[in-house]
């Protein structure tokens, strides 16, 4: 979970579960790592992972696209780690870089990554933003439960709407599926003020909202502190 908002949200959520004893000793909210989990529980003497959203408009996984001048394609880039190429595998499962390239690969190379920064002009901007807009393509929600269960992380909490398992639920918790209509996003994002400070990104979004689930971590921790007692 990114975001001051979204840290914030964690460090809630973190100690309603802690006040109630559910939350495993030593464990401590993922902040800005990307390889740990926002937060996690203990449901009959097993610790479960728990990925936490603010609400249904954060992005659910982000990636990077970069051009490559030699073989003039779109590829999906970023940071090497073990979080990213997770990311990078389920995106290239879905189709991304095919999707890219068809959409922005007739569009010719763009300036930034191709023009050193600080020759970048407002013209060269204004050009790339021009070429390449937003385009989506849908995917299933299959996709995201995949991408989290290669994390071993089965449950989401999304304020506003409650908890659910993803792709399956080993802890037998009375929460439905998380199932909304998705879709993948391509698009240029601005990073700050700098007239060159922007990048091409790619990320998972939700279309169609879910039912609200009846077990909702932000009104209420107490169904998991009676499960796991009972």
């Amino acid at each position: 979970m990114a975001g001051e908002a979204g840290f914030l949200y964690e460090g809630k959520i973190h100690r309603k579960l802690k006040a109630a004893g559910l939350v495993p000793n030593g464990f401590t909210p993922a902040g800005s790592d990307a390889n740990a989990p926002d937060a996690m529980f203990i449901y009959n003497n097993a610790n479960q992972k728990l990925e936490l959203k603010l609400d249904l408009k954060a992005d659910y996984g982000q990636g990077t696209l970069e051009y490559d001048q030699k073989k003039k394609i779109w590829t999906l880039g970023g940071a090497k780690t073990a979080a990213a190429d997770e990311m990078r595998q389920l995106l290239r499962a879905v189709g991304v870089e095919q999707f890219v390239n068809k959409t922005w690969g007739p569009k010719g190379p763009p300036n930034k990554g191709i023009i050193p920064n600080k020759s970048i002009t407002q013209d060269m901007v204004k050009s790339d933003y021009a070429r390449f807009k937003d385009a989506f393509f849908p995917i299933k929600p299959a996709a995201l439960w995949n991408y989290y269960a290669a994390k071993q992380n089965y449950y989401i909490q999304i304020g506003g709407y409650g908890m659910y398992y993803m792709q399956q639920n080993p802890a037998q918790l009375p929460i439905p599926q998380f199932s909304p209509s998705m879709r993948v996003r391509i698009r240029v994002k601005r990073g700050g003020s700098v007239l060159y400070n922007y990048r091409f990104t790619t990320a998972l979004q939700i279309v169609q909202k879910p039912a609200k689930s009846k077990y909702d971590l932000d009104r209420d921790v107490n169904f998991l502190k009676a499960i796991y007692t009972e």
